[in-house]
């Protein structure tokens, strides 16, 4: 048994997705599949488009063998705390071989030497951002100066870098990686490959891969305005998948048709914009205890949501050379979550995982599962109820930190999810009872 692994987010499912799959087992040979994924908020900032359930049966159908739900307190942060709850929780396994992930390029050598400077040589690095950051208020730009001068300037190996590179969103996420398994010193193997015909964040809509991005955008295309009532929601949503059907798998396709048959329209990070003015009204003397949330931001957020009609505008309004559009998301959904700085800091230096969420697998998963049992004692959760119940979620502060957010964050999700036919609500909260696929 070779058990390869792969992070995302299948937002949605789409044909580059399949590729990178199929392209994995061949060159890799691994036999068994996991995917950490992330669950119904994503790491851009926002809901994710449809249910982590039903995406994880989608990846079941398309070659995972197991899909793990990705922490929703890790899964909803920057690019170095989406990774440190990913490989941490592929690491906790303890029987995985290998881990996959997509570039831009595919120069891993680049990855790699990017990620061996900011663990390996840290002090070198962060002597020079500060130094630039005395005169670049940007951070983001202030990192990256620094990683270029230093590699390709003092690094003896001289590993040629520039801003486009470091740029690449993939690119972005793949450093990470590598970093968190140098900082924990993972013995999982990483391999890389090529995006296919469609960058991370193109908008354009190919022959047949596009980027997650550019499917969400057409999909919801003229479909979130106040003027329409559901039902033309509903058929505008079909007349869209219809039109880049060609770009996502069959599966995908025929399960948000399902959705749409029972009134449950995907969902994007419009349809939560009240519910975010209401808790920073709600919250305004203490917003700067929101992680993320810091420098005065607080003060422009509670200024400018009183007068945005909707979430562009409100991003429109804060955006700045210091704030990103990304950060600014990420934070307000923080703001929504309820995600409390002193929590983050419980759980953002982790090495290992307390608990992994089974969302969906199949016969080789069923076999994963036995082998992780044998290897690893991080504790595996099947039920929500029963996880609750036992000892250890009283015990350690960490475990009851991160499920208490999943099931939170959960329950706010679903809440808009299920607005239209709140019948989905009539055997419990989605999370406590069993939707685990077994496929």
């Amino acid at each position: 048994m070779r058990i390869g692994s792969i992070i995302a987010e299948y937002n949605p499912f789409h044909n580059g997705h399949k590729y990178q799959i199929d392209q994995y087992k061949k060159i890799d040979k691994c036999t068994h599949l996991v995917a950490i994924m992330s669950g119904n908020f994503v790491q851009r900032g926002g809901p994710a488009l449809i249910d982590k359930f039903t995406r994880a049966k989608i990846a079941i159908e398309n070659g995972v063998d197991l899909v793990i739900e990705l922490p929703s307190m890790y899964a909803t942060q920057t690019a170095e705390l989406f990774a440190r709850g990913a490989v941490c929780s592929l690491d906790s396994l303890n029987c995985i071989d290998s881990l996959c992930y997509g570039s831009e390029l595919g120069q891993i050598d680049k990855i790699k030497a990017i990620a061996d400077l900011l663990v390996r040589d840290k002090d070198v690095f962060e002597e020079r951002l500060n130094k630039i950051l005395e005169e670049e208020k940007s951070y983001a730009k202030a990192r990256e100066k620094a990683l270029i001068e230093i590699l390709n300037y003092v690094n003896n190996e001289s590993i040629m870098i520039d801003e486009d590179f470091l740029r690449a969103p993939n690119n972005i996420l793949a450093i990470e990686y590598e970093k968190e398994l140098m900082r924990i010193q993972s013995k999982i193997n990483s391999m890389t490959i090529i995006r296919k015909d469609s960058n991370h964040n193109d908008d354009s809509i190919g022959n047949s891969i596009s980027s997650a991005s550019a499917v969400r955008n057409f999909l919801c295309k003229d479909v979130y305005s106040s003027l329409l009532s559901n039902s033309q929601k509903i058929d505008i949503l079909k007349n869209n998948i219809n039109i880049i059907s060609k770009n996502i798998c069959s599966e995908t396709y025929n399960e948000i048709v399902k959705l749409l048959e029972n009134d449950i329209i995907p969902l994007n990070e419009n349809e939560f914009f009240d519910y975010i003015c209401l808790n920073v009204v709600r919250e305004e003397d203490k917003l700067d205890s929101f992680f993320e949330v810091k420098e005065g931001l607080e003060n422009s957020i509670r200024k400018n949501i009183i007068y945005s009609k909707n979430m562009e505008q409100l991003l429109d309004s804060l955006v700045s050379k210091r704030y990103s559009r990304a950060k600014i998301r990420r934070s307000l959904f923080n703001i929504l979550l309820n995600l409390q700085k002193d929590e983050m800091e419980k759980v953002k230096h982790i090495k290992k995982v307390p608990y992994i969420r089974i969302l969906a697998f199949n016969d080789r998963g069923r076999e994963i599962l036995k082998k992780i049992k044998y290897n690893s004692d991080v504790k595996i959760i099947m039920s929500l109820a029963k996880a609750k119940k036992v000892k250890y979620y009283e015990e350690n502060i960490v475990y009851k930190m991160l499920l208490d957010f999943d099931l939170r964050s959960s329950n706010i999700y679903y809440q808009k999810y299920f607005a239209l036919n709140r019948d989905c609500f009539c055997k419990g909260e989605p999370d406590y009872i069993s939707l685990i696929k077994k496929i």
